[in-house]
């Protein structure tokens, strides 16, 4: 496999678009298949509905551009004022929205996003943090700011590592930092947690294999779905199209809290590793369609504008 992207440090209005548009079409994808629907997508009239996760991106573009950088503070208030949580299109996970509906309550992010009843991990903030990927030059801040978005909503150290990790491959990849065969194994020497590192490591020996085999082998915990960090990568590296990343990320982690965002980070993958290629028509058809194109050329102008900060933040 070859970047598509070429030049560290310089990301183009169409290469941000495309990121964005698969992570979106990688939910949308991801949502149809936690619901048992064979379609393409959530059906809204002739669209694909978009779910939490672009639903919050969106609103962390906005921070990220009124800001000039990540503001946790900014952000649960938006989080509060803006996230869709009571549609049912949406699909919130239960913890999250419980989170948003205390900062809506007055109460302050650090304690909201404490759960009165133990879940089980949700990387649904990994996921959401993908702008903070393309906004950032630098890894150091990338895997600050993207924990630092996670723990507005999140607690669990799993989520916050899950999500760090995710927003550096990306950023890794479009910098030319590391070739993507070399991902599973550069996360791996990354990371300190023992559920992740397990999962990343065998994944460069499942790309040759099914999903079926390689659902088991990522299956860490019994009881419980494929670890979905592990499975959007390997999904990546394995289907060459954000869709066909999606569409067998999905399949992999069944019916679990957890399938959405692992369809989605596949396909962002997928398209940071290959463009989004052929599958940008099918993109078209997302109901956020229009507001991601625009929210990308307005979140590379504002990252060009706000370099000399990212710079002086990093040294």
């Amino acid at each position: 496999m070859v970047l598509a992207y070429g030049s560290p440090r310089v990301l183009g209005e169409g290469v941000v678009r495309d990121i964005l548009l698969a992570a979106s079409l990688g939910e949308s994808i991801g949502m149809a298949r936690s619901l048992g629907l064979e379609s393409p997508g959530v059906l809204l009239g002739d669209l694909y509905a978009y779910g939490s996760i672009t639903d919050s991106m969106l609103i962390l573009i906005d921070v990220l551009i009124d800001n000039c950088g990540f503001n946790p503070e900014d952000f649960a208030a938006e989080l509060a004022e803006r996230a869709d949580i009571y549609n049912p299109l949406r699909m919130y996970d239960s913890g999250t929205a419980e989170a948003i509906i205390k900062i809506r309550q007055g109460i302050p992010w650090w304690v909201a996003r404490e759960q009165i009843i133990e879940r089980s991990s949700r990387v649904d903030a990994a996921a959401r943090g993908l702008p903070v990927a393309l906004f950032y030059s630098t890894q150091r801040l990338v895997a600050t700011m993207s924990v630092a978005q996670a723990m507005v909503t999140h607690i669990d150290e799993h989520d916050l590592e899950a999500a760090r990790l995710y927003a550096v491959a990306v950023h890794s990849l479009l910098h030319g930092e590391v070739q993507p065969d070399d991902l599973p194994f550069v996360l791996h020497d990354m990371t300190e947690n023992k559920l992740i590192k397990e999962a990343l490591i065998r994944v460069p020996d499942l790309l040759d294999e099914p999903e079926e085999k390689a659902a088991k082998l990522l299956l860490l915990v019994p009881c419980t779905s494929p670890h979905p960090l592990a499975v959007a990568i390997y999904s990546a590296l394995r289907y060459k199209s954000p869709v066909k990343a999606a569409v067998h990320a999905a399949s992999i982690c069944g019916h679990s809290n957890n399938t959405v965002p692992a369809a989605s980070m596949a396909a962002a993958l997928a398209a940071t590793i290959n463009g989004l290629g052929k599958d940008y028509e099918e993109a078209r058809r997302l109901e956020s369609y229009q507001v991601i194109a625009e929210k990308a050329r307005e979140l590379v102008k504002a990252a060009r504008q706000c370099k000399e900060y990212d710079t002086e933040a990093d040294s």
